[in-house]
């Protein structure tokens, strides 16, 4: 069965009455994924229930309604009641998203069937598209094409990054770092080294040692004060003076004093920190205490209000905002691990093995496109 038949026959699946999306879900009721003994993983909900049993040989946490599975060779979308997609339709504009795919030693760029939509002609670039464009790299020069394939910031860089909020990192043929706009003009330099991405209009930035924050013009807005610096979320900053951390406003203000061993960036208005006691703890706003709990790193809260935690003898588990432990901690740190592997022969069969027959017929109508990585379009 050849390519282009198995996508019209996924269409026509998707478009028949007992395969249309189901309604717009609340944050609240995306799922989470969790392995078993044996590896396998399944999706459990916020307060801990196993909606999806563990049968997926790699499977990752749902997004507005629909997570994503490795099952028989092909990377699939779920939804709660485990009908499965190729794409989630539940999501806007996201089967018109564009990812690289490299064909011998060359790259383009493929659709959600694996067809190349713009030609493998350069010689590398990042996974997709960002805020509309995609660094690339041809004739030993980086730049910035659209999703049509052209030239919109012509091949001149030594190397280059995603565009955040407009802004994107480039270095020159003398190793100096430059942001640039979507015009491709390089901003003006008054650092040494960029520290971070642009979030919140400010951009973290060194200068003689020192870090402060760039607006998105590239004039340097915080003076370059602190020993260390995070982005900014939600209005505020994790930044470092005399070996403590505290956290600033978008001005510069000192709003969370300097009291911590570490800390991390804010997210649902709740921050992980280090104190000096050893302890480790949620904050809010205020600096205030919101609950301990025992973790040597968080990815931060989200929409769903839980977030996962491993803890320093490396078992990892999920929190919710409340302070409730909804699952684990166990000994696994496989969750993610799989994501940028490739996938072996055998790799493919197992993916197969476990599987509900009516899953099976489903998933063998869908695209074979063993090496996809799809993720939420920005």
């Amino acid at each position: 069965m050849n390519a282009s038949f198995v996508a019209v026959l996924a269409l026509m699946l998707l478009s028949s009455p007992s395969e249309r999306p189901a309604p717009e879900v609340a944050e609240s009721e995306n799922l989470l994924v969790v392995p078993d003994a044996s590896g396998r993983f399944g999706f459990i909900d916020v307060h801990g229930t196993m909606v999806i049993q563990p049968m997926f040989v790699w499977a990752n946490n749902f997004y507005d309604g629909y997570g994503e599975v490795f099952v028989c060779g092909r990377h699939a979308f779920i939804d709660r009641s485990g009908h499965l997609f190729p794409y989630p339709p539940g999501i806007p504009g996201i089967k018109d998203e564009l990812r690289a795919r490299q064909v011998g030693n060359k790259w383009g760029f493929a659709d959600w069937t694996d067809k190349l939509v713009i030609p493998a002609i350069f010689d590398e670039t990042l996974i997709g598209f960002s805020e509309g464009l995609a660094p690339v790299k041809k004739d030993e020069a980086w730049g910035y094409i659209d999703r049509r394939g052209k030239f919109v910031i012509p091949p001149r860089f030594k190397d280059a990054n995603y565009f955040y909020d407009g802004i994107a990192a480039v270095e020159t043929e003398d190793s100096l770092e430059f942001l640039i706009d979507r015009t491709g003009k390089i901003l003006p330099r008054n650092y040494d080294q960029l520290k971070g991405v642009s979030t919140e209009g400010r951009i973290p930035a060194e200068l003689a040692g020192r870090v402060g924050y760039l607006n998105d013009q590239g004039e340097m807005v915080i003076p370059p004060q602190f020993q260390a610096g995070w982005p900014f979320r939600e209005g505020l900053a994790a930044v470092e003076s005399n070996d403590q951390w505290g956290y600033i406003d978008r001005d510069g203000k000192l709003v969370i004093p300097f009291q911590f061993a570490a800390a991390e960036e804010f997210s649902l208005g709740l921050a992980a920190v280090f104190l000096n006691d050893g302890r480790t703890a949620f904050i809010d706003k205020s600096g205030k205490v919101a609950f301990y709990l025992n973790f040597a790193a968080v990815s931060g809260f989200w929409a769903s209000g839980v977030t996962d935690f491993w803890t320093k003898d490396n078992k990892y588990g999920y929190v919710d905002k409340s302070g409730r432990i909804i699952w684990g901690p166990i000994q696994q740190s496989t969750v993610y691990t799989r994501r940028f592997d490739p996938w072996s022969e055998q790799d493919i069969k197992s993916s197969c093995e476990g599987i509900p027959v009516e899953m099976k017929k489903r998933a063998r109508t869908l695209p074979r496109n063993t090496d996809r990585i799809m993720i939420p379009p920005t």
